[in-house]
């Protein structure tokens, strides 16, 4: 998915890496053998305290021009991940959207994790251990968000910034 500028390189389980001008905002290996790298969504179930990703190979994924949905049911929910990028902005959204299909209230965390690497993507791969040093985190409380720089390289270098936010609907 992409506006051109910003793109979101999406795999059918919900791995995938982010790519703006360049650079590789988070890691992206392609390999066919695993589909580890990515943004993903974690769900705990409270009460259990199982953990289960909320995208996988065995849900189901649809691609469209301007979006990638991914649904999967596990535990007795039903995750549905719906990614977009803005088409004016160099913004990637992820929505997700939870159903409890069972008949008893449950308690879920939801976690996101990615491995931001803000580097050349095409020197990336080849220094993987390089390319996740130097990435420093602030978070940010007006902005209710997390913020990711690389320190510079040199004087002249335009930092990239990476912002990772989640907006909530209802009780925090």
């Amino acid at each position: 998915l992409s506006n051109g500028r910003l793109t979101s390189l999406l795999t059918s389980s919900g791995g995938g890496g982010l790519r703006w001008h360049g650079l590789a905002l988070t890691r992206y290996e392609p390999d066919a053998t695993r589909d580890d790298d990515g943004c993903w969504f974690y769900l705990r179930d409270e009460e259990s305290h199982k953990v289960w990703l909320a995208t996988s190979q065995e849900g189901r994924t649809t691609y469209a021009m301007h979006h990638a949905d991914f649904h999967l049911r596990n535990e007795g929910i039903s995750a549905h991940v719906d990614v977009s990028v803005a088409a004016a902005d160099d913004v990637e959204v992820r929505q997700i959207t939870l159903h409890n299909e069972t008949d008893r209230p449950r308690r879920l965390s939801v976690t996101s994790a990615a491995r931001p690497v803000l580097f050349d993507a095409a020197r990336a791969p080849t220094h993987p251990a390089f390319s996740s040093m130097f990435v420093e985190s602030d978070w940010i409380p007006e902005l209710d968000a997390l913020v990711f720089s690389r320190r510079r390289q040199t004087v002249d270098e335009e930092p990239a910034v990476l912002v990772h936010r989640v907006v909530r609907e209802g009780k925090a």
